[in-house]
């Protein structure tokens, strides 16, 4: 009964919505719950023996809890952070050795269970790009999301469960090499540094030069000021202590999820009048404005996700 925001195959956004009805579509063609297809399908063959969905199933393993920080001070929280209807679009836990596993498998198809998760040719489909992304993504797979490191194509897909859980999963396929970083907590951007961390040290591969900024006339900038709507997300450009910045929020109030502490604003550098990058980094481009033919801003690409712009 939701209205559609977009007509099919007009632009991409990012969807937690999109994910889980695609995992009530293979449950229901299988007959199995989502837990049980995947663990089947997946996590047996791969043996990821340390990877669980269900409260009753994580709690007979060694888990670390999410934790929020307000007004300066870290608190556990007493939330997943999900609850079971959105398992698909992230509902995991997991550890270092089995997403490692994940990810050689992806890279080579090597695992050390018996029996293949995936045809080779689905493997290799999925990491093949399907049609351009909205920012900070240059493309999108199958599940994958595609963009560069420098001029080196990496395949990866991180997450964030309501700023409790974050993680960073990345592969370089040129030089197989993987890395994937979980933590319980948001904040300090501890997995943006360890994989940057490990680019310039195990991969190798030439930090990425710092990209070139401009000074937008005012003009440009009121263009984009305002409040942008995808789904339940707002994003927020305004005027800062440090210049422009955008802010991600709620659009909605989350009931019974009263530990989500959102993010302060990230300062933006403009690159040009439509791309920007956040001014602390400006090595990659974060996000894009998608104007109007008056050059009013009408939409926002940033997180993967494009957001319409709201009164």
């Amino acid at each position: 009964e939701l209205r559609q925001e977009f007509p099919v195959g007009e632009v991409f956004s990012y969807s937690n919505s999109g994910f889980v009805l695609a995992g009530h579509v293979v449950a229901k063609i299988s007959g199995l719950t989502f837990e049980e297809l995947v663990k089947q399908r997946v996590l047996d063959p791969l043996e990821m023996k340390n990877s669980a969905f269900l409260p009753w199933d994580v709690m007979t393993h060694r888990f670390a809890l999410g934790h929020y920080i307000r007004d300066g001070v870290p608190f556990v929280s007493n939330e997943t952070g999900l609850d079971r209807g959105m398992i698909p679009c992230g509902g995991m836990w997991s550890s270092v050795r089995d997403q490692l596993v994940l990810a050689r498998y992806a890279l080579s198809g090597e695992h050390p269970g018996e029996g293949q998760p995936l045809d080779e040719s689905t493997r290799l489909l999925m990491q093949k790009p399907q049609r351009p992304a909205a920012m900070m993504f240059e493309e999108v797979g199958l599940g994958w999301l595609l963009t560069r490191y420098g001029t080196t194509q990496v395949v990866r897909h991180g997450g964030n469960v309501s700023n409790l859980q974050v993680s960073e999963f990345m592969t370089v396929p040129e030089k197989n090499f993987a890395v994937t970083v979980l933590t319980n907590a948001l904040g300090g951007g501890i997995g943006k540094k360890i994989v940057d961390w490990c680019m310039a040290n195990l991969t190798e591969l030439p930090t990425p030069a710092s990209l070139d900024v401009v000074e937008p006339e005012p003009a440009a900038v009121d263009a984009v000021l305002g409040k942008y709507q995808a789904g339940s997300l707002t994003m927020t450009v305004a005027p800062g202590d440090e210049g422009i910045g955008i802010r991600m929020g709620s659009a909605q109030d989350l009931g019974e999820y009263e530990d989500i502490v959102w993010p302060p604003a990230i300062p933006i550098a403009f690159l040009n009048d439509r791309d920007f990058a956040a001014r602390a980094d400006t090595t990659r481009a974060l996000g894009r404005f998608v104007t109007d033919d008056t050059g009013r801003a009408v939409m926002l690409e940033f997180g993967g996700r494009t957001a319409k712009r709201v009164a």
